[in-house]
């Protein structure tokens, strides 16, 4: 059994912020550390719910030596004791990625405080404190979190497959979903019996539920499979808000998309339903909201490509997609906007990425995944932080991360396995707060991690595709410290006599010694 080696990455983490290298991608460069500093003023406050998190986006002005720091407690309303959360990320980035940019810079603190009870109401407090200001700004916030999904339906009606007629009763269905659809209410739960339903277009929204409720009151518009054998659709096309979609099994026809959504549709519902071999199993928009996507078996119809989804989110924001199997895909979770959960789902054989949240913004949320494809998770590109990567299990055919554009993130007690390089491009590791993952080298290529520029005293500036890359130097943003590293299998083509799991400016290490050293030249010459 290979030995795990651990090395504690301290000597990366800062102490004190330095200036920006010139060209770094953010909005604002920093002042002479010799002179006062710019004070930092704060600005409005963002706050979000999902059924497990809260996140947090706090705009600033100045602190443009990024030494403002933000203190988060957070209790359950009614309940004494405070509990500490992870601080805030000092946030400072202007995203981009070949002509596209975001929507503006982000001069800000953000972050989530996870892992919280659904349908709870917390108290946050947020100490905002800046070496440079007189005394440090508080506020205290209330918010509850979303309240677990559940429909308790105020009428059953019953479905079978036809061409009209029937009452909805247990004895005389409707046949067909054109005379259901005429009389569905807020608080209808159709109970689809066994056949083939074609493809539907539902034009129809049931009813929110009261705001700030411990449990879900929402008045849905349902549709749920009767018995042990599935309804089948070709295809579903939702328009409107609140519905739940339970049970049904979804079969390619003429269309390569199965569930998608036409126009706006807020708090959807999608549970225990399968997928077969749709080039896009489930496709959002960008003005769907706060979709509940949990426990589907989907298989999509892609062994290798780069097109095909099995929950392409549509750069649309306030999702969780939770304890799904995916399979059979070019990748499982796409293209998430901002507060969104990704969490405990098997994501496998991914011809390319089983998350690629590219594009996104501010507290995007994966944690408690098993993932298998060519790469993990992408930064392709990453608009604004932070993105909090938790717990993760990943087994990648090619990279594990592949980073172009990132601005802050959490990797926190990840398993990342490679066959090959696991971080290419691996100075974008240096914007992440990371501790305690366990990085695997499964024998495919020399390297663990890389930051190949083209010569060390051209560091500055290389260009790859879209993006150039430079200063693969620790800053303010970094805070890199103990990631084991199992790398005996790094040695592949026997070029070289023992491993040497980094390659840093074209320089190869296989002692944290050496790079450490290397780091320390050239923080030295950045001041």
């Amino acid at each position: 059994m290979r030995s795990l080696i651990f090395l504690f990455l301290a000597s990366i983490s800062l102490g004190q912020p330095l200036a920006w290298p010139p060209g770094y991608f953010n909005a604002r460069s920093a002042t002479d550390p010799s002179k006062p500093q710019p004070q930092s003023e704060v600005k409005d406050l963002k706050i979000t719910a999902t059924h497990q998190s809260i996140g947090m986006e706090w705009n600033i002005e100045g602190d443009t030596d990024h030494d403002a720091k933000c203190a988060v407690s957070y209790r359950v309303v009614g309940k004494e004791k405070w509990l500490e959360a992870m601080p805030l990320m000092r946030v400072d980035s202007a995203g981009w990625y070949d002509t596209q940019r975001a929507e503006r810079p982000f001069n800000m603190l953000a972050g989530s405080v996870m892992f919280l009870q659904p349908g709870a109401a917390y108290e946050l407090k947020l100490s905002l404190s800046d070496p440079d200001n007189a005394k440090p700004v508080e506020q205290v916030q209330r918010i509850r979190t979303k309240p677990w999904p559940a429909f308790k339906p105020l009428r059953s009606l019953h479905v079978m497959p036809g061409n009209g007629g029937g009452d909805g009763s247990r004895e005389k269905p409707f046949l067909g979903l054109k005379d259901a659809l005429a009389a569905a209410k807020p608080g209808d739960m159709f109970l689809l019996r066994a056949g083939n339903y074609g493809a539907a277009n539902l034009e129809l929204s049931g009813e929110a539920g009261k705001a700030d409720t411990e449990t879900d009151t929402t008045r849905y518009i349902g549709f749920k499979s009767a018995g042990s054998v599935p309804a089948v659709f070709e295809q579903i096309r939702p328009r409107g808000n609140h519905l739940w979609f339970e049970g049904l099994s979804l079969k390619k026809g003429e269309s390569p998309n199965g569930l998608r959504p036409d126009g706006a549709c807020e708090n959807v519902v999608v549970k225990r339903c399968t997928f077969r071999d749709f080039h896009y199993s489930i496709w959002l928009n960008k003005d769907c909201r706060g979709w509940h996507i949990a426990d589907n078996d989907i298989v999509g119809d892609t062994v290798k490509g780069l097109s095909g989804e099995c929950v392409e989110l549509g750069h649309s924001s306030g999702h969780t997609v939770c304890y799904n199997r995916m399979d059979r895909s070019a990748d499982g979770v796409s293209y998430p906007h901002a507060d969104c959960d990704i969490f405990g789902n098997d994501i496998l054989n991914m011809s390319d990425d089983p998350v690629e949240p590219d594009y996104g913004y501010a507290n995007i949320r994966i944690w408690g995944n098993r993932m298998h494809g060519f790469t993990g998770i992408t930064f392709q590109p990453m608009y604004c932080g932070p993105w909090y990567l938790v717990r993760n299990h990943c087994i990648s055919q090619g990279n594990v991360f592949k980073l172009r554009v990132q601005d802050r993130f959490v990797c926190v007690n990840n398993t990342l396995a490679a066959y090959g390089t696991a971080v290419p491009h691996a100075h974008g590791m240096l914007t992440s707060f990371s501790r305690n993952n366990i990085w695997m080298h499964l024998g495919g290529s020399e390297m663990l991690w890389s930051c190949a520029a083209p010569e060390p005293e051209k560091y500055r500036s290389y260009n790859v595709k879209y993006v150039v890359f430079d200063s693969p130097v620790a800053n303010w943003k970094t805070d890199v410290d103990y990631d084991g590293f199992e790398f005996s299998a790094a040695t592949v083509s026997r070029k070289i006599g023992k491993p040497t799991p980094w390659l840093w400016l074209n320089q190869r290490f296989s002692d944290f010694a050496s790079l450490r050293l290397l780091h320390s030249t050239l923080r030295s010459t950045d001041r």
